[in-house]
C-alpha cells in the first residue's frame, strides 16, 4: 500500500478536529502505474508513454529509449517479485526521461508528498533521477547510482511550499543517467525502471508533525514485520 495513500488516511484524521481546518487530496497523475496501452507480458514501446512525455537527450527530436513495458514475473524472469500495481512499468535508458506536467499549481502551506517505485531488472549499479519541479524549478530530487536489483522499492521525496513558486505547475521527472561501470569494459547504460508513481497533498500545521512521526512510525514498523 502506498505512503502517499496512508498518509491522506491518517492526516485526515485532524479534519475531524476542526472544520475546514485541513483537506489532504492526491493529485491526479495521468497513467500512474503505466497500464496503458495494455500489452502482451514480454512486449514493450519505444518512445511513447501515454500521459508522459519522452525525451532522449541524444535525439531531442525523436522520443526513444523510454516507454511502457509488461515483464515477466519470478525466479529467472524479468523480476522476482510482481510489479507494485498492475502488470507493467514504465522503462528508461541511456539518459531518458519521462515527465509529467500536472494540472496541480503549488499551494502555499500544503506539503506535496511524491512516492515512486524504482527497480532495475538487468544490474542494480544504474543511476536514476526521481525529481519534483514548480514551474522550471527542481524543488525536490533524489539521484542515486544504486537501483534495486530485480525488485521494485519505494524513493519518497517531500516539498513544503510556501509562496515561493505559488501558481507554478508541478512536474514529476522521472529519469536514468548514463553510468559508466569502472569494472567493466567500455561504457554502459543500464535501464531503470519505475511504477505507481503518487502525489499526495498534505496541509501540515505544526500540531500535526508530532502525530506524523508517530504515524510514519508505525507504518515503518508495519512494514517490518510484514517483510
Amino acid at each position: 500500500m502506498p505512503l502517499s495513500f496512508l498518509l491522506i488516511v491518517g492526516f485526515s484524521f485532524f479534519a475531524l478536529l476542526g472544520p475546514g481546518q485541513l483537506a489532504a487530496y492526491s493529485v491526479i497523475i495521468v497513467n500512474p502505474s503505466f497500464e496503458d496501452p495494455g500489452l502482451i507480458q514480454g512486449t514493450w514501446t519505444d518512445g511513447t508513454v501515454p500521459g508522459w512525455e519522452v525525451f532522449y537527450p541524444d535525439q531531442p527530436e525523436t522520443p526513444q529509449n523510454a516507454g511502457v513495458w509488461h515483464p515477466f514475473i519470478g525466479r529467472g524472469s524479468d523480476y522476482f517479485k510482481p510489479v507494485p500495481h498492475g502488470n507493467q512499468v514504465a522503462w528508461t535508458y541511456a539518459g531518458a526521461s519521462i515527465s509529467q506536467t500536472l494540472s496541480e499549481t503549488v499551494k502555499p502551506g500544503l506539503t506535496y508528498i511524491l512516492e515512486v517505485y524504482v527497480a532495475s531488472w538487468y544490474y542494480d549499479r544504474t543511476n536514476y533521477e526521481v525529481a519534483l519541479l514548480a514551474g522550471d524549478t527542481t524543488v525536490a530530487s533524489r539521484t542515486s547510482d544504486v537501483s534495486p536489483y530485480k525488485e521494485f522499492e519505494p524513493v519518497r521525496l517531500a516539498y513544503t511550499a510556501d509562496g515561493t513558486h505559488a501558481g507554478q505547475p508541478l512536474t514529476i521527472l522521472l529519469k536514468n543517467n548514463f553510468y559508466t561501470g569502472e569494472h567493466l569494459e567500455g561504457i554502459w547504460g543500464y535501464g531503470s525502471e519505475f511504477d505507481l508513481v503518487t502525489l499526495a497533498a498534505v496541509p501540515l500545521p505544526p500540531a500535526a508533525w508530532l502525530f506524523a512521526s508517530g504515524f510514519l512510525g508505525l507504518v515503518a514498523l508495519r512494514r517490518l514485520r510484514s517483510g
